[in-house]
């Protein structure tokens, strides 16, 4: 049976028609196709997306995770055209929250998101093995961190803008190398 209904703002502002291709995607599960190039494989409450679901978007994005009322809401696993990965959660098709985004480079930010930027506690892990654990503020080093070298040096302190800026200690092992004041990742006494 194909049913035609009406989505508000999946793909754009304004009403989207799309088809029922198989199931029931009245109130159950079923698979939609849009006629933008998109597909839905997944469950349906009252004609909305809701509940558990596929989408493969018509560039290439495809999106597993749960749904509510046509939004990427609750967690949620998303693979990007570009080779980026996010696993975490998702508010009204905004990353928000928990969660971790593998980059295309192999670098990794686990920690909270607001409206798609790590903001909060987080670890940032570069492919090369270096990596920051502490507070980030609109995806850069903010505040309290501590920023952990290959070579085995650590510095812990302030942190302004993703560089070292305030109070802090460099360490190499248990020895202190350097402590005191840094200004825009310079260290000034």
């Amino acid at each position: 049976m194909k049913v035609s209904v009406i989505l508000i703002g999946l793909f754009f502002p304004g009403f989207v028609f799309s088809q029922c291709i198989e199931g029931n995607c009245a109130t159950g599960k079923g698979i939609y196709e849009f006629p933008e190039g998109g597909k839905y494989e997944g469950e349906f409450d009252k004609g909305q997306l809701h509940g558990n679901g596929a989408m493969y978007f018509d560039d290439g994005e495809i999106y597993y995770g749960q749904w509510v009322n046509n939004q990427r809401t609750g967690k949620g696993k998303m693979k990007f055209k570009n080779g980026d990965v996010y696993l975490g959660m998702w508010k009204e098709n905004i990353i928000e929250g928990k969660g971790r985004m593998t980059y295309s480079n192999r670098d990794y930010y686990d920690g909270q998101w607001t409206h798609g930027i790590p903001q909060g506690q987080g670890k940032f892990m570069f492919s090369d093995g270096n990596y920051f654990e502490g507070t980030f503020v609109n995806g850069l080093f903010e505040g309290q961190g501590t920023f952990f070298y290959i070579n085995g040096e650590k510095f812990i302190g302030q942190w302004k803008e993703g560089k070292r800026h305030g109070k802090g200690v460099l360490y190499r092992g248990e020895k202190i190398i350097q402590k005191g004041d840094w200004q825009n990742d310079i260290y000034m006494n």
